[in-house]
């Protein structure tokens, strides 16, 4: 079981000794290590000049499809072991929900070789073709289409069908939501799949309410990495250009 993060993830560190009960060769993939993530990428065909944040979305399901493993956000808190939650040794998919809005690519993970994932990605590369691109970049507005593309191939895979999503966390509280429904089905008609609740702040997959979570801020963990805000800076070539 390898544990991948956009960038170098003290949260996924701080779980160690915890995550090698499940595999004793555990690997934290730095993927700040950009030589790394261009030959995956382009070799699936994803243009080298590329934005970053366009790469590592690539990467991190192109590495997962190839290796298997669990992805994870750098700035995800949490609190809940992996081994109390997932057993590698049956556990061959985990698909987390945001709300109800959608099957987030920000906590997903996969046995090697799953065609729902690879098909995720050739899904996305068929809409990378129709973007205009300036420096190799696309917009923002195309960079979220494409995680769009993931989620509806997420639905699509596993109920035949998109479920749609709210609007907002907000309006995702109606107890009657199709996603609600969603869950109902594979949980009584599936074979063998594990339905969790849906993931919301502070409580998840991999994290539970505790005093204080929903307070914490990740501003000293994205000046320590220099995580910027990548929207505008590749609209701005856009709209300058």
């Amino acid at each position: 079981m390898e544990v991948y993060s956009k960038f170098f993830s003290l949260n996924v560190h701080s779980s160690c000794s915890h995550l090698t009960h499940i595999h004793p060769h555990l690997i934290h993939s730095q993927v700040h290590d950009y030589k790394n993530i261009d030959e995956t990428v382009v070799r699936y065909g994803v243009p080298k000049e590329a934005h970053i944040v366009e790469k590592t979305d690539a990467f991190r399901l192109l590495k997962i499809y190839e290796q298997g493993g669990i992805y994870v956000d750098i700035d995800r808190v949490m609190n809940v072991k992996l081994n109390d939650v997932i057993d590698v040794k049956k556990v061959k998919l985990v698909l987390a929900t945001y709300y109800d809005i959608n099957f987030t690519n920000d906590l997903f993970g996969s046995s090697p070789g799953n065609k729902i994932i690879i098909d995720a990605f050739k899904k996305q590369q068929h809409k990378r073709k129709g973007f205009k691109r300036k420096r190799g970049w696309i917009t923002s507005s195309d960079q979220m289409d494409l995680v769009r593309t993931y989620t509806s191939n997420i639905e699509t895979a596993l109920l035949g069908r998109r479920i749609g999503a709210a609007s907002s966390p907000d309006d995702s509280a109606d107890e009657h939501s199709i996603w609600d429904e969603a869950r109902r089905i594979l949980s009584e008609d599936s074979k063998g799949m594990i339905v969790t609740s849906k993931d919301m702040w502070c409580d998840g997959l991999l994290v539970k309410d505790y005093e204080g979570c929903k307070d914490i801020s990740r501003d000293s963990l994205y000046d320590a990495y220099n995580v910027q805000d990548w929207n505008d800076q590749v609209d701005a070539v856009h709209n300058l250009e």
